[in-house]
């Protein structure tokens, strides 16, 4: 009888209590110590005294709950119960996930260091007792506030802004992002309650579904008063664009874009087409392209392709190598402008010495130096970029081949890119009559890119037809398979 009436009660009162726990709120305390400034918890004290060992101070990071065996996380994985130590982590930002049936899952990010232990105790309170508290964590400096500079036009679209600062702050249940200290542009949830470190999750677009532009905007903590408010920058220029091989640069296969890679930053890829002329008898060639992008120093963007074909016009296969260095040198949003060189070199493979012209136009053996414009308009951008050529043979037959020679090129572009993920474009590229004569050339492309979701990887289709005066015809198609580091 005593145990039915036992049972009833805790049937009656279960609800209350996991209640009673749903509505405790964790405090977080995050310390990182060295030797002399560490002191063990007590409650791994007691762990060691069970166990028969002696702690010894080493790197690591160790984690206290006054709610007993909370299942640890690290990023994913489940690694351990409450108390926890790990004297084998790596250095570094560790995200951190604890749970426990009736309590709310906490989740933050940690740092370990070399030579510090990381130490994260957790409480859990009443709302009403959490609501009057307020973390300390040392001395209230907020000067040191750190940013990460985020990219709202990366084709993974999912970006986590960090905050991290000096002390803690208490129940973090949303941020709001503004711009000028009035215009709200997106309300931020974040992954974590408390902690330094926390880290805010978006999409890089405002709450109308736009991109939010540049410039430096205020993140509003709705758990602290006005003075907790901190800028972020946001940076868009640098974007995640594929490369084509026409232009050797990020952007339209025949137009490439002002803006450059940000530093530190990698691109690599692969191409094969076909191009056909129509003179008379058709005439093909099957070339595939191997290239590497990369921005060695901020506003520098430097490329690399080699290019080789087996399957050729005179059936002689050849190899083409192509450098390109283009520096970011004026303007913001929407408006920029760059400065571009190229430098090219085609041969036939058994005889390297001997440069060599195709019948289809494609970055010339030679160089050049250009001036590429970019204006953007909500989702379309407008591309237009002069050309210096010197080739060191014409690129017409309609004069000696054998000849250095010089002209123009005027290129232009436009595209729509609806989405992070995809993107449809025309471009087209006019070769003025040369110093030794040549005949003009017309080149009109269409492409569409599809960047794969969560991943680095892209898909570039295009096709481009060529005119020459009123006569020959070529065209080129293609797929391009690069990949965003």
């Amino acid at each position: 009888m005593k145990k039915t009436v036992n049972f009833l009660l805790l049937m009656l009162f279960l609800p209350t209590i996991l209640f009673s726990q749903s509505k405790a709120q964790p405090v977080v305390q995050i310390q990182m110590r060295k030797i002399l400034e560490y002191e063990r918890p007590a409650r791994l004290i007691e762990e060691d005294k069970k166990n028969s060992e002696s702690f010894q101070f080493v790197s690591g990071l160790e984690i206290v709950t006054d709610v007993e065996y909370m299942r640890v996380f690290l990023f994913d994985d489940e690694v351990g119960r409450t108390p926890y130590e790990n004297n084998r982590v790596q250095n570094g930002s560790l995200r951190i996930k604890l749970k426990k049936t009736g309590y709310e899952d906490l989740t933050l990010w940690v740092t370990v260091r070399e030579n510090y232990r990381t130490t994260v105790t957790v409480s859990y309170i009443q709302s009403a007792e959490s609501e009057s508290l307020s973390v300390r964590n040392g001395n209230d400096d907020r000067s040191k506030q750190l940013f990460k500079i985020i990219n709202p036009e990366d084709p993974g679209y999912y970006r986590q802004l960090y905050y991290m600062n000096p002390f803690d702050f208490l129940n973090h249940k949303l941020a709001v992002m503004a711009y000028e200290d009035s215009k709200e542009i997106m309300i931020l949830n974040p992954d974590l309650s408390v902690a330094e470190g926390a880290q805010f999750s978006w999409d890089g677009l405002d709450g109308k579904d736009q991109p939010v532009l540049d410039g430096e905007y205020l993140l509003k903590l709705t758990s602290d008063d006005e003075r907790n408010s901190f800028s972020v920058g946001i940076d868009r220029e640098y974007s995640r664009r594929s490369s084509n091989y026409f232009s050797g640069f990020t952007g339209l296969a025949l137009v490439p874009f002002a803006r450059t890679l940000f530093q530190g930053d990698f691109q690599f890829g692969s191409t094969i087409s076909l191009d056909k002329e129509e003179i008379g008898d058709s005439l093909y060639n099957l070339p595939f392209s191997f290239f590497i992008r990369t921005s060695p120093l901020k506003r520098w963007e430097a490329a690399f392709e080699a290019e080789t074909a087996f399957v050729t016009e005179d059936n002689q296969p050849y190899l083409t190598l192509n450098s390109s260095q283009k520096v970011y040198i004026y303007g913001s949003y929407p408006f920029q402008v760059s400065l571009g060189m190229r430098g090219t070199y085609r041969s036939r493979i058994n005889n390297l010495s001997d440069s060599v012209s195709s019948s289809f136009i494609k970055n010339p053996s030679g160089g050049s130096f250009y001036i590429p414009f970019q204006y953007r308009k909500q989702n379309w951008d407008f591309f237009v970029s002069p050309e210096i050529m010197f080739t060191l043979k014409s690129i017409s037959d309609d004069v000696s081949q054998n000849e250095n020679d010089i002209l123009t090129v005027l290129r232009w572009g436009i595209s729509y890119t609806p989405d992070l993920l995809f993107s449809v474009g025309i471009s087209s590229a006019l070769y003025l009559p040369s110093i030794n004569g040549s005949k003009p050339v017309m080149q009109a492309g269409l492409e569409g890119t599809y960047y794969i979701k969560n991943t680095p990887m892209y898909l570039n289709i295009y096709s481009i037809m060529q005119k020459v005066n009123e006569g020959d015809r070529g065209r080129s198609m293609g797929l391009n398979l690069g990949f965003l580091l």
